[in-house]
Formats: structure tokens, C-alpha cells, sequence
């Protein structure tokens, strides 16, 4: 006797429960692929924000670097203009010793001067005695000559022109040594006029470089404010760079944080396709059976229900009450432990 052919309910039931049994490997398949995705994912943020990590610590080392060779740059300029100030006093006292010796010199050589002028009259007073005295030597001759001829009546007039003779020679003798005198005393004051008057030559050209210094000095000065409130102005846009710098990283990381928030809504659809493979699984292993009622426990509008607990963004909630036909269950009060982001 040949066995019944199978009725078209039991084909159906046998395809029905390879179709589910097939929805195993299907749904692995589609968890390993969500698992690979995230992994990955995982492993290039991390590179990102190693990377960012790396600039910024380059970016904050530089900057601190930037701002130690500021400091160091203000510290020598504050120096310098210290010693631009002390400088320019000194120079200022010896501005002041050096015209002082510049007008003492000029008094000096007035004073020579002056008594060049008195030596010269001197001179003209010495050459006139001398006249005088070589007048009263010939008077003194002509005197004693008439002495002579006058016998015994003019021995007392020959002993006065004696005397008047030899009054002239001695002062003949005096005139020429105080003209000596005088001339030696000339030469030594003409000496020392031109030593004098080549020293304020000398003293003229050190005021003239002294002050030329003191410009060098001032423009020097001037410079190094002009550089000071350069280097501020560069540093203080260095500091704005690295603040934009540092503002843009921190606004990076910040958008990496959303892969964050992407892993844990990928875990969830992981998580309910690992739920839904459990519930096929179930269901396959039910079919056929005796006394069935064909109600799963729990039933997946239960476990549908569920998964809104495990939504990490209120957006999910949304479009999970609108698939649902706005049957939003509990209130994101009471949205349980597994809310893992609420703030999107």
C-alpha cells in the first residue's frame, strides 16, 4: 500500500519553515555586516582623534614655545630700554661735562688771547725803552764829548754823563733781556693757544659725535617700542590662531562624538536583529507543533514595543510612534535605564 502524497497544507508549512529557517543565517549575516561597520567605524574615529590629539599637542607645544620666545623677546626689550634710558642719562652728564670743557676752553682761549694782546704791548713798550735808551746813550756821548771841551768847568758835567751812559747801556742791557723774556713768553702762549685751539677743535667734533650718539640712541629706542608693540600684536594674533585652532579641534571632536552615538544606534539594530533571529527561531520551532495557538511570548509587537527603550536619539522615538501610528507607549520620562542619549 503506497503512503498518502503530502497535502498542500504540509508543502506549505515545509516551505514556510525553510523560508524561517533560512532567516537565521540571513539575519548572522546581516549582524556580522552591522558588527564589521561599527568596527571599523570604531577604528577610524579613533585614528581621527589620535590624530586631532596629535595636532593639538603639536599646535599647544608651539604655541607654548611662541609664547616663552615672546616673553624672553619682552624681558630683552625692557632691558634694553632700561639701558637705552640709562644710557642716554649718561650721555646726557657727559653732554654736560663736555660743553662745560668746551666753554672753559673757550674762556681759555680768550684769555690768551687777552694776554697775547698785553705781550704785544709789552713788546711795543720794551722796543720803546730801548729807543730811549740808545737816545739817552747818544745824548750821554755828545755830553761827556762837550765835557771834554769845556776843561776843568765840565768835570762834574762829564761825571753826570757818565752816569747817564752807563744808566743807558745797563738799561739798554735790561731792554733786551725783557725782550728776550717777552718772546719766549710769546712763543710759549702761542703754543699754547694753538694746543688750546686744537683741543676745542677736538671737544667741537666729540660734541658733534656725542650727539649724533644720542640720536643713534634715540632712534634705537624708538625702534625697539615700535617692535614691542609689533611683537605684542603678532603674539596676540598667534594667540587668536590658536584659540580659532583650538575652537575648530573641539568642534571636530565634537562632531566625532556623533560616531559615538551612531555606534550605540548601530548596537541597537544589532541587538534587535540578534532579538528577532531568537523570535524566528522560536517561532520555527512551534510550527507544527500540536495544540499551538500560533501566539508567540512575547509577541513581537511586544518586542517592537520594547525596542523604543533602547533608542539612544528622541528622533528614533519619533519615527518609531509614526511607523506605530502615533502609539508612542511611555514618555521620555519614563524612557527607562537603557536611554543612552537624550540630548539630540
Amino acid at each position: 500500500m503506497s503512503a498518502n502524497p503530502p497535502s498542500a497544507e504540509s508543502l506549505v508549512l515545509a516551505a514556510v519553515k525553510q523560508e524561517l529557517t533560512t532567516l537565521k543565517p540571513y539575519f548572522e549575516i546581516l549582524r556580522r555586516q552591522l558588527d564589521s561597520c561599527v568596527k571599523d567605524s570604531d577604528a577610524g574615529v579613533q585614528a581621527v582623534v589620535e590624530q586631532i590629539g596629535t595636532v593639538h599637542g603639536l599646535s599647544s607645544a608651539q604655541v607654548a614655545r611662541l609664547e616663552r620666545s615672546m616673553d624672553q623677546c619682552l624681558v630683552l626689550m625692557d632691558v634694553t630700554r632700561q639701558q637705552t634710558t640709562q644710557n642716554q642719562q649718561v650721555v646726557g652728564l657727559v653732554r654736560t661735562e663736555i660743553e662745560a670743557h668746551q666753554a672753559e676752553l673757550d674762556r681759555s682761549i680768550e684769555r690768551n688771547q687777552h694776554l697775547a694782546r698785553e705781550v704785544n704791548d709789552l713788546r711795543k713798550i720794551v722796543g720803546l725803552i730801548t729807543e730811549i735808551s740808545s737816545q739817552t746813550h747818544l745824548l750821554a756821548i755828545n755830553a761827556t764829548l762837550q765835557a771834554t771841551h769845556a776843561g776843568v768847568t765840565g768835570r762834574g758835567f762829564a761825571v753826570v754823563a757818565a752816569e747817564v751812559k752807563t744808566l743807558a747801556l745797563r738799561t739798554a742791557v735790561a731792554a733786551k733781556e725783557i725782550a728776550g723774556k717777552i718772546g719766549s713768553i710769546s712763543a710759549r702762549m702761542t703754543h699754547e693757544l694753538a694746543t688750546t685751539e686744537s683741543d676745542a677743535v677736538a671737544v667741537r667734533a666729540s660734541a658733534d659725535h656725542l650727539a649724533q650718539l644720542i640720536q643713534t640712541i634715540d632712534g634705537i629706542g624708538r625702534k625697539y617700542g615700535s617692535a614691542g608693540a609689533d611683537l605684542q600684536t603678532i603674539n596676540t594674533s598667534i594667540q587668536a590662531s590658536n584659540d580659532g585652532l583650538i575652537a575648530q579641534l573641539s568642534e571636530a571632536l565634537g562632531h566625532l562624538q556623533f560616531q559615538d552615538v551612531l555606534r550605540q544606534r548601530l548596537n541597537q539594530v544589532n541587538g534587535a536583529l540578534v532579538e528577532l533571529t531568537a523570535h524566528t527561531q522560536g517561532l520555527l520551532g512551534n510550527l507544527g507543533q500540536p495544540g499551538w495557538s500560533g501566539m508567540m511570548t512575547p509577541t513581537l509587537e511586544e518586542r517592537m514595543d520594547r525596542q523604543r527603550f533602547d533608542y539612544v536619539m528622541e528622533s528614533q522615538r519619533a519615527s518609531h510612534d509614526r511607523v506605530r501610528g502615533g502609539g508612542g507607549g511611555e514618555s521620555n520620562a519614563d524612557s527607562g535605564p537603557g536611554l543612552a542619549i537624550e540630548l539630540f
